[in-house]
């Protein structure tokens, strides 16, 4: 009878784990289409002429069904930021730049390049300029810290380091997203990094020999 038990109770484990891992995946799968088609809108028109109905009738779903996973269209966008923050930190290896890293963002702000300058030019603008920052952030950081694991710099120093290339480099997509994103980007990244070439690991071991 006790091991009769203990397989029910092992039975229902097992359906309860099922159902809770498929209400998350299920919940997951929700959030990416509605931020999806929230960027498909965007690329289409103005923020201020996309309502949550909108959205919804964009997704296929009831506009309740939003309101279940985002409070409003500005979370929507915030998560949006938030996926491609995660990107990064998901595809960070030894061997990626920081170049490369800036450049796939600016490769994916042309492909989007109408949703980004609606975004840009709305309510919104803070969710992108604080993105930009975060990003700027998160990548000096990731690469200052993998350059950092063999000279093993000064912790205050390195933070210099990257709040000086973090400040540098947002100011510097805000400022092509201002000009209507029409210069080259990319190539001003590209040489930036070629001009400053190992300029960051010649900051770290100036940390190490102060």
């Amino acid at each position: 009878m006790e091991n009769f038990i203990h397989k029910i109770f092992g039975i229902y484990y097992i359906i309860l784990l099922i159902l809770i891992v498929g209400g998350f995946m299920n919940s997951k799968y929700t959030e990416k289409m509605i931020t999806e088609n929230l960027m498909s809108l965007l690329n289409r028109i103005p923020l201020n002429k996309i309502t949550v109905s909108k959205l919804a009738d964009e997704c296929g779903i009831n506009r309740n069904t939003i309101y279940y996973h985002f409070k409003d269209l500005n979370e929507v966008i915030d998560t949006i930021f938030q996926q491609r923050l995660q990107k990064v930190l998901d595809e960070t290896n030894e061997n990626l730049s920081w170049e490369d890293s800036f450049v796939q963002e600016v490769e994916f702000a042309l492909e989007n390049k109408t949703a980004i300058y609606h975004i840009y030019h709305s309510v919104s603008r803070k969710v992108l300029s604080d993105y930009l920052y975060q990003k700027s952030g998160q990548i000096m950081t990731s690469y200052v810290e993998r350059i950092d694991s063999e000279i093993h710099a000064k912790k205050e120093d390195k933070d210099i380091i990257i709040k000086f290339y973090q400040s540098a480099i947002s100011d510097l997509a805000l400022r092509w997203l201002a000009s209507g994103m029409n210069k080259d980007m990319i190539y001003n990244i590209r040489k930036i990094g070629f001009l400053f070439k190992n300029s960051i690991k010649t900051a770290l071991e100036n940390s190490k020999s102060l």
